[in-house]
C-alpha cells in the first residue's frame, strides 16, 4: 500500500493510483485521499495570500 499512498499524496487521482477490489480493505484509504485533498486545498489557499 506504500506506492498508491504516495501516488494519492502526490496528487494523482484515486481512482489512478490503486484498485479498489485489489485491497482488502478499499475505504483504508479514505483517509489518505481526504488528506491528500486538504493539504492541496491549504497550500492553495497559502498560495494565494502571498500574491
Amino acid at each position: 500500500m506504500e506506492t498508491p499512498v504516495k501516488k494519492i499524496l502526490m496528487g494523482m487521482d484515486s481512482s489512478k493510483a490503486y484498485q479498489r477490489g485489489a485491497t482488502r480493505n478499499p475505504e483504508a484509504m479514505r483517509f489518505f485521499i481526504d488528506f491528500s485533498a486538504e493539504m492541496r486545498r491549504d497550500l492553495s489557499a497559502r498560495s494565494g495570500e502571498s500574491k
